[in-house]
Order: structure tokens, then sequence, then C-alpha cells
């Protein structure tokens, strides 16, 4: 019936449907992973199965939609255009995704596969030719009519939950995608049923696709009813938001998510919806695992830590305010990462843990709040007054981590590029003269010299002399080789010479006697 046919598009065309992946769009961690795979395992098109619709006459959502998804995915996937889009996918959207970062030269964190940072077509070239080639000429897609959607407006939840099934090749559900599939299966429930959705109302909707989290469902449930902000779901969408953008796709299992949405003890009964969220972020915010059942117990009912979790979400709400006052000066992707890393600092500083991998040293919840505050001012281009300077001076300084670039403010221009790059370096730990390796190779060189107006580093690697880009030595791809001192030579002294020796023999002698 004319309904659906064959095509070849451009990556450029096709955006994301709002229904795809229960509302969630796609996951930015999965598609830096999955350009990384393409790379290592190749990419073949007759495994894929592309499915899209026609982009409805009234574009404007559907738009919207997918510029807000890119400009909160913090360059890692590319810009749309108003009026560029054609089709919305609803199966593939992950790998059309990836394929439209590679044609646009976007963001990633692998050093192979990228110059200064961005996706290079030439090295995926040498990787996987006929990846290159798709990013270039487009691939085949099922495309389905817009009559048929408005005829069925069903059919593209029906494709996605099926393309997302437990049987499927493509990315499993991850934990907020059934926590986002969850909610709007009650909305759903909640407009034929006048007396209350239970659990078992919905159940069998939410895991019709089999998702691999099935188990932790019902705490979830519990979750969202009282603690998601409401019908709106706006507390889950901030979280899902810092997760999509800052932080991994993991488990944190049934007990965490059943600790989490138990309701607060004592008199008061506060539901610390703020102290809930943040904690949520920091569990997602690293594979290590950072939060524990006990951590969430002592937060919600710690009685010795209840004012310092009045205080916590108290600078909480202050740092969501200045936000939102500064919303229109800073992109919305970087407000998102400005305001949940310090809410994953504040519940760090408040429970005082400790772990390998983090290095916060904040001595207090308000100097967070003043760190939190100078970071937006950079990136607001602007000075702005912070309320807990006053408390922060009275306080001793504390140490400062290698994140946050010493005691150096950095200068950037309009597109994020640093300014002062010799003393982004420097406070940093990069100083002339010392031998780093690079992590992707191992190749090793002496730092030179440091130009600021290229933004290289001078490194003498062997016999050459190579312009490295200081953006990657900041960012983590490069480190300091320390020389080991030369072994100390120890006297050799015979244990059975000396007068300890002569003691213990003495010792058991007498105790034998």
């Amino acid at each position: 019936a004319n309904l659906a046919w064959e095509a070849q598009l451009p990556a450029n065309q096709i955006g994301v449907h709002p229904e795809n992946r229960d509302g969630c769009g796609i996951l930015v961690s999965h598609v830096q992973r999955l350009i990384e795979e393409l790379c290592e395992l190749g990419y073949d098109s007759q495994l894929t199965r592309n499915i899209c619709v026609e982009i409805p006459h009234d574009r404007v959502p559907s738009e919207d939609f997918n510029i807000k998804l890119a400009d909160g995915s913090g360059g890692a996937l590319a810009k749309v255009a108003p009026g560029t889009l054609r089709f919305l996918s609803l199966s593939g959207g992950h790998t059309n995704q990836a394929i439209k970062a590679i044609a646009a030269g976007c963001q990633h964190q692998s050093a192979q596969l990228t110059m200064d940072g961005s996706l290079s077509m030439a090295k995926i070239k040498e990787k996987c030719p006929e990846l290159a080639r798709v990013a270039e000429q487009g691939q085949m897609w099922v495309v389905l009519s817009s009559h048929a959607i408005s005829r069925f407006p069903a059919i593209p939840r029906l494709v996605q939950s099926a393309a997302n099934a437990s049987t499927h090749l493509a990315a499993a559900e991850s934990e907020l995608q059934l926590a986002r599939k969850v909610l709007r299966a009650y909305l759903s429930a909640s407009e034929t049923k006048a007396s209350g959705v239970t659990w078992l109302d919905i159940s069998s909707e939410v895991l019709r696709s089999k998702p691999p989290h099935m188990k932790v469902a019902p705490a979830m449930f519990k979750f969202i009813m009282n603690y998601a902000g409401g019908k709106s779901g706006h507390m889950l969408s901030a979280t899902e938001a810092f997760v999509n953008t800052c932080g991994v796709n993991k488990s944190l299992g049934f007990e965490l998510w059943d600790c989490i949405s138990q309701e607060s003890k004592g008199k008061s009964k506060i539901p610390r919806l703020l102290a809930r969220h943040a904690a949520l972020k920091l569990a997602y915010l690293q594979e290590d695992v950072l939060v524990t059942c006990a951590d969430i117990k002592k937060l919600l009912a710690g009685k010795e830590l209840q004012p310092e979790v009045d205080k916590m979400e108290s600078i909480i709400l202050q740092i969501h305010k200045m936000g939102k006052a500064h919303e229109d000066a800073c992109s919305g992707a970087t407000l998102v990462k400005l305001q949940g890393l310090a809410e994953c600092q504040l519940v760090w500083r408040c429970l005082d843990k400790k772990h390998r991998s983090v290095e916060w040293k904040h001595k207090s919840l308000e100097e967070v709040g003043h760190e939190f505050v100078e970071r937006l001012s950079t990136a607001c281009g602007k000075t702005l007054t912070s309320p807990w300077s006053a408390a922060v001076d009275a306080s001793p300084p504390s140490a400062l981590t290698s994140s946050s670039a010493g005691t150096c403010m950095l200068e950037t221009s309009e597109t994020g590029a640093i300014l002062n790059l010799a003393a982004a370096l420097k406070a940093a730990g990069f100083t002339v003269g010392l031998t780093l390796s690079r992590k992707a190779d191992k190749a090793t060189g002496k730092i030179m010299s440091v130009d600021d107006g290229a933004r290289v580093v001078h490194m003498q690697v062997g016999d050459k002399l190579m312009n490295v880009s200081g953006q990657s030595v900041l960012d983590g791809e490069w480190r300091v080789v320390r020389e080991k001192s030369p072994a100390k030579v120890i006297p050799w002294e015979n244990p059975l010479q000396g007068p300890d020796f002569e003691k213990a023999c003495l010792r058991g002698a007498m105790t034998t006697a």
C-alpha cells in the first residue's frame, strides 16, 4: 500500500524519534562506545536493521527534541540545524548517531580515532573503510510513511520496544531507561484508572521487552511514585540528563534502588528528594562503586548527619537557582555538567567518603558551592558573586586536585579553547623538562616548551621535535613518567652473629630450662 519502502539515506537527514528508548532518545555513552566497537570489529551493512519514519508535518516538537539532545551531549553528537531533518529513527538510532558524529567530526575520547580530540575521517578509513563510506554516502533504511503513523500512533513505541528486546542485538535497555518506561506506563494507566495505579497494573507493559534489569523495576516504581518529581518527572529527567552526558551505563542493582526508594525515618520524615537524586548521580558517575546502601541509609536516616544533609540540600537549591538565573549565558550541556558534578561532590563531602579513583578534597560543603560559582563564572564569561566566599575565606585553603588545574583560572575563548595554556599546564604539574608517556601507544617524549598561541606543547620524541595538543595533555591522554630512584645498597650483616640473635637464643634457653 506504499506505506513503507527502502531507501539509502544520508545520516544528517535522520534524527531520533521522541518515542525512541522510551522517551530517552539515545544514550551518549552508548554512541561513544559504539564508534570504538564499530572501528574495532568492523561495520557490516547486512547486519543492520534500520527503521525510520517520515517526519510529520508538525515537525517542531521532533526538531526541538533532537536539537536539545545534541546540545546536551557536550559536543559528542552532531549538531542539528532547523529544517534539515526529514526522517526519525525507530531502530538503528545509535548507529546512525555514531555515523553522524563521524561525519561531523564530533568530540571523542579515543586518541586512536581523533585529531585534537575530534573524530578524524582519515583515521576512521584506516580502521574501517566501510564505516567511513556510509558516513559519507549514507546507509539503507526501511522508511515508514507518516500517514501510517498518524493512523496508528502506537507504531513508533511498538517498533522501538521490539528493537530493544533482550534477544535483539541492539544495546540493552539501561536502568534509567527502564525508570522512564515505568513513569510512562504509570501515566498511561492513570488516565483510565481513577482509583490509583499499582505495580501489578503496569508490570506486564513495562516488562514486555524483557529488560535486563527487570528485577529492579518494582523498586523503581516505588521510587518514581514518591521521588521522580510528580507526573512531569522533572527530577528524574535532570538525573537522566547528567548521567547521559557525564556518567556511565551501569547497573546499581535491586538492593540500592530498594534502599533509595525507602521513606525517610524520624518524626519529620523529610523526603530528601535533592539528596536522593544527588546520590544517584554520584552512583552513576563511574564504574567503581562510589555509593553503597549504607551511604544511602546515612543520608536518609543518620541522626548525626541530618544537619549536614540539611545544609547540603540548601546549597543544592542555591546552585539550581544560580544556574537558572544564568542559563542564557551558559550552554545547557555545560550547566548540566557543572550542577551535577557539584551535587556529586556535595554528597561525597557530606558522607566524608574516600576512594582511590576520586581526588576531591573539599574541606566543607561551602567550599564545593564556592567552586561551582567559580566554574559557572568561567562558563558565563563574567564574575559572579559567591554566597559562600566568606565561609571559604574563613577556613584554611584545601588541597587542590589535579582536575582543578591548580590555582590557575582557565581563560577560554568562545569556542572553549584554553588561552593561557602554559599557566594551565604548569598548574596541573606539567612543566618543561618532564618526560611524558602517551597512554594510547606508550610513546614517550620530553616537554621542551609550550606555545600559547598555537596551543601546542613542543615535545622531543627521540630525534624529532613534535607538536602535541596541549588540550590532550590536560585531558589525561599523557602521563608523567617518574624515574625510579637508584637501588640502595644495604651492607650484609650475618643475622646469626648479631645481638638480637643472641638475646633470642638466651630467651629460648631460659624458657626451656
